[in-house]
């Protein structure tokens, strides 16, 4: 039950709707996430969704893009979302595009921001959260250190990995750059992804992420997106 005496008029009329929604942020307190029409989004540890909701507890969250209802706390936290929502099936192509943005991107790794970034890059891909690809020059100078780790892509060609390290933290080929990507990526040279499950904190436009399910694609979850995202275990063909 949602205690809704907080929530506004227009909060309140729309709870239902919220609750039985497409968002990949529905989380249950016992670890269970609703997957419909999310087959391919697994649960994230609870204290990245507790903080994600702005909320110091552990408990079950939702996310709407115009405000965050916390189920803990019966009450809804009005927070402006400038993403607009967008459904990674019916809205994100394929073959992939590159499509350049204009808000603040921000990582945190081993307790300091490591990247900031004014705008930059995403590619979108149908079933796929953005990958987002940041100037070389936002990067903490010194992070990045060449890994000889290599894999293909068939819309921007061969990737190169770099370690992340800060003082005595490493992350193995947690980035990655296309040195020669293909015509249809051209702008994303000199710039570089970073996969956000080993970071402290990674943020789009103010708001933070969640990492694609997955070991290999490196896409960053927002709450606007609905739809079924790829990555997990037996998605793989979609």
């Amino acid at each position: 039950l949602i205690d809704q005496t907080n929530l506004s008029n227009e909060a309140g009329a729309n709870a239902s709707a919220f609750l039985f929604g497409c968002c990949p942020f529905f989380h249950h307190p016992h670890g269970k996430m609703n997957t419909d029409d999310h087959s391919g989004f697994q649960a994230q540890d609870d204290r990245k969704l507790a903080r994600h909701c702005g909320c110091t507890n552990k408990h079950a969250a939702s996310h709407k893009a115009n405000f965050t209802l916390c189920f803990f706390h019966g009450s809804a936290m009005l927070r402006p979302m400038s993403l607009p929502p967008e459904h990674v099936r019916d809205d994100y192509p394929r073959p992939a595009i590159c499509e350049p943005i204009d808000y603040l991107v921000t990582v945190e790794f081993a307790g300091q921001e490591i990247v900031r970034s004014q705008g930059g890059y995403r590619a979108l891909e149908t079933y796929h959260p953005p990958s987002y690809y940041l100037p070389m020059s936002a990067v903490m100078e010194g992070v990045l250190r060449p890994n000889g780790h290599r894999s293909l892509c068939e819309w921007k060609g061969q990737a190169s990995y770099f370690d992340i390290v800060l003082g005595d933290k490493v992350v193995e080929a947690g980035a990655w750059t296309y040195t020669n990507p293909t015509p249809s990526f051209a702008a994303i040279r000199n710039h570089v992804a970073i996969y956000a499950e080993p970071m402290d904190r990674c943020t789009v436009a103010g708001v933070e992420v969640l990492p694609q399910a997955g070991n290999f694609y490196g896409g960053w979850v927002t709450p606007n997106l609905s739809g079924p995202i790829k990555g997990a275990p037996g998605t793989t063909s979609w």
